[in-house]
């Protein structure tokens, strides 16, 4: 929690933190959120609530996928397209579930509209959904050299099971279970008077 920026995210480099602006990252940030959602039952300590309720600010004022500093262009429009498995990835169904997941363990937090509709509308309504792109597919092993930059050798290892559940154009039980709870979610609290349409 005590890395957490002043946006409401993370992120891995370390060197943005000496920054006098720092910036955020969405792949930094939300393992961080889902892991803290995830950590035990509620009530979180005080802190801890802090911790996930600036995190997900941080992910709908950019509306899942877009950056503030460059006029809401979109960050990376393959995070428009769904993938499986994530490990460290991102995805707008991913960031969206851990938002309405959130709001609907904290009766009192209302959820805008217009946050929601960018993530919201990659989405199929119903049906298989399909991965978009396998993320982890190009993948390789990032090394720091002696001079401080940066290179990606080797490939990532390949396996069997991997290529079975994450190739794309197939169907995914896995993300179309997410966007279903994500869909029940939604609608919990669009019944609840929870989603401000204005």
């Amino acid at each position: 929690m005590r890395y957490q920026l002043p946006d409401g995210g993370l992120n891995c480099d370390e060197a943005v933190y000496l920054r006098k602006d720092p910036h955020s990252s969405f792949l930094s940030t939300l393992p961080a959120l889902e892991a803290m959602r995830a950590a035990g039952p509620l009530p979180l300590a005080p802190a801890e609530e802090a911790f996930l309720a600036r995190g997900a600010a941080y992910l709908l004022q950019r509306k899942f996928c877009r950056s503030l500093s460059k006029g809401g262009t979109v960050i990376d429009p393959a995070w428009l397209a769904l993938t499986f498995p994530r490990f460290y990835h991102y995805d707008v169904l991913r960031g969206l579930a851990f938002v309405v997941l959130w709001a609907v363990a904290r009766p009192l937090v209302t959820l805008r509209a217009a946050d929601l509709v960018d993530a919201a509308a990659v989405l199929p309504s119903s049906g298989p959904v399909v991965i978009g792109r396998a993320a982890w597919a190009q993948e390789a092993t990032l090394r720091r050299q002696s001079d401080g930059s940066w290179t990606r050798e080797a490939r990532a290892a390949r396996f069997a099971l991997l290529d079975c559940v994450g190739e794309a154009g197939e169907v995914s039980a896995a993300l179309t279970h997410s966007r279903d709870v994500v869909a029940n979610a939604l609608r919990q609290l669009q019944a609840e008077g929870r989603i401000d349409w204005a």
